[in-house]
């Protein structure tokens, strides 16, 4: 990646989170033929719910990305999914643990799906004590990419659960959550809508495959802006995508880049503010007709004020020219046989936010795997106290 040199790979200490991000594609594949594999035992699951309750409340959890996964998650599969009696919504781990009785009800049946990566985050454990205890018919599928970890063991005899193991080397050596991030993400898309097919996610694989090679160029055009300050915006579940795209710029460059995410059309009520001539916007462009409007609309709105933040969209292929305003737009391909959708998309602009994020990390002479030596942040958290709940 970037033409560098093994040595010099090592050197940089950035050989986990390039091989990380390089190789997420080869675990879609893998996870997908998991997936199939498992498909009878996943809607066993879920149609004995469906026998049982009219309705059934499935709540993602985790901290951080493991939460942003869950915020991605929840509107596409409003959207899309089509499994009778099941509403989703996506709460932390955070919030459950610290305040359990503002978000678990009693009496009505739910799923906790919880994502973990390594599964020992003191939160991830103690969220499904506190369903356990509160939630008088509870459920949980556990989509973790750490078989050993302390959720996936809590997890093994208890029949109502479900674990869904992520391939191995989706459990990120690196620092930041990359592989783990989008299997979890994909992992939960396939158990809720079936429907996805070998075609469509072999042409996933394959014009992934062919945007990471690209990608590399476009992010090192970007470095030409000369920014402080990086401002993701979206619509959608492509708008919840910015908090992990802008979490991968902070973690990896250690703080020193400002960065912050908002909607398409939130960013007008005063986040707009922070625009300055050192400021560099990326939009990701939604694929819902209706939706979409509005990312236009935002796009020249910036293009055309008289602050000189630079614009950056990606969009897939046939968009290009709606985005004309913009300083660089970074197209994706979506070929006939996909169907394009957020999801799809949501790859494509998440392994962009992960380049990006390494490459300006290297730039700053920051270890990507490890942009935190100091132990101010730590890949699994630390300092947790989980206090008695009665």
């Amino acid at each position: 990646m970037f033409n560098l040199s093994e040595t010099e790979i090592n050197t940089k200490k950035a050989r986990y989170t390039i091989h990380e991000i390089q190789q997420q594609p080869e675990l879609w594949e893998e996870l997908f033929m998991s997936i199939k594999t498992n498909r009878k035992n996943i809607d066993h699951f879920l149609q004995n719910l469906i026998d049982r309750f009219q309705s059934i409340r499935v709540i993602f959890t985790g901290a951080g990305t493991s939460e942003f996964a869950g915020n991605v998650i929840t509107p596409l599969l409003r959207k899309n999914s089509h499994i009778p009696h099941l509403s989703y919504e996506s709460i932390p781990t955070t919030d459950i643990v610290s305040d359990p009785l503002s978000f678990l009800l009693k009496d009505v049946p739910t799923v906790i799906v919880s994502f973990a990566r390594s599964g020992d985050s003191p939160e991830s454990v103690a969220a499904v004590n506190l369903a356990r205890k509160i939630i008088r018919n509870c459920f949980f599928i556990t989509i973790t990419c750490n078989a050993k970890g302390s959720l996936a063991r809590l997890m093994e005899k208890d029949d109502k659960c479900l674990t869904i193991i992520m391939p191995e080397k989706s459990n990120d050596k690196g620092f930041a959550m990359t592989s783990s991030f989008t299997c979890m993400l994909y992992a939960a898309y396939l158990v809720f809508i079936p429907e996805m097919t070998e075609t469509t996610n072999r042409n996933l694989i394959n014009t992934a495959i062919k945007f990471i090679k690209t990608c590399e160029k476009s992010v090192i055009r970007l470095e030409k802006f000369k920014f402080k300050r990086v401002i993701y915006l979206g619509s959608g579940a492509l708008g919840k995508l910015t908090q992990e795209a802008a979490l991968k710029c902070l973690e990896l460059n250690a703080g020193k880049i400002d960065t912050y995410h908002d909607s398409s059309m939130g960013f007008r009520h005063g986040p707009k503010s922070l625009q300055s001539d050192e400021t560099l916007i990326i939009l990701f462009g939604s694929s819902d007709s209706y939706t979409k409007m509005y990312d236009y609309d935002i796009a020249l709105e910036v293009a055309s004020e008289p602050l000189t933040s630079k614009l950056a969209v990606l969009c897939s292929n046939i968009e290009v020219e709606n985005y004309s305003c913009a300083d660089l737009t970074i197209p994706f391909y979506i070929v006939d046989s996909m169907h394009d959708n957020d999801l799809l998309r949501s790859f494509f602009c998440i392994l962009f936010s992960q380049i990006f994020a390494l490459h300006h990390s290297l730039i700053l002479g920051i270890t990507p795997d490890n942009p935190s030596p100091d132990g101010k942040v730590n890949r699994v958290v630390q300092g947790v106290k989980i206090h008695d709940f009665n």
